[in-house]
């Protein structure tokens, strides 16, 4: 599983209960649920910035790879900053 599909299991999952919180009026403010969202948030958190900074990085090491093979055969190519 990559980092999108429990970013999409951990939305579900809190839609489903919020669903059902509602129908039974019940009420979620308790510290045991907050801690185990605020946890859950920071996990999806650093799942998407770990997969945006290797995204980042492929691409870096694409521009590098294409900026030394323009230099071979001379062909124009500026590379990324």
């Amino acid at each position: 599983m990559n980092q999108w599909d429990y970013k999409v299991l951990w939305s579900f999952g809190l839609a489903c209960l919020d669903i059902h919180a509602l129908r039974l009026k019940k009420d979620l403010h308790n510290h045991i649920f907050l801690s185990l969202l605020v946890v859950g948030d920071w996990v999806t958190a650093i799942l998407s910035l770990a997969a945006a900074c290797s995204s980042a990085e492929v691409m870096k090491a694409k521009a590098a790879f294409f900026s030394s093979i323009g230099s071979l055969i001379h062909l124009p190519f500026t590379p990324i900053p």
